[in-house]
């Protein structure tokens, strides 16, 4: 394999992750905004039903906040640093996932 082979796998593989990474990074963008949305809306729904406003903003936080944690980006990537999967020296200690076994 030739220097300028090697050297246009290493330039695709690159360019693809940086691309994927993007797409990733927008989708998380667009699902956040649509929860934050989501959650307006239910305020706004339930303060139409007659609800009080503190009470229905309480609702909506509660209502939101799981989506929000999931979409936290640095959350996303602490799972990941943390995961036994990617971890050999947790996976060695632990027993491999539930998930795992089933397949």
């Amino acid at each position: 394999m030739s220097a300028q082979e090697v050297g246009s796998i290493i330039w695709t593989a690159l360019s693809g992750s940086i691309k994927l990474i993007a797409r990733a990074y927008a989708s998380m963008l667009r699902a956040q905004g649509q929860v934050k949305h989501g959650k307006k809306l239910l305020k706004e729904q339930l303060v139409k039903q007659g609800i009080p406003k503190d009470f229905a903003e309480e609702i909506a936080d509660v209502y939101a906040s799981a989506a929000e944690q999931f979409l936290s980006i640095r959350k996303l990537i602490g799972l990941a640093r943390d995961s036994s999967i990617w971890n050999e020296a947790s996976s060695k200690t632990r027993n491999p996932p539930v998930w795992l076994l089933n397949n």
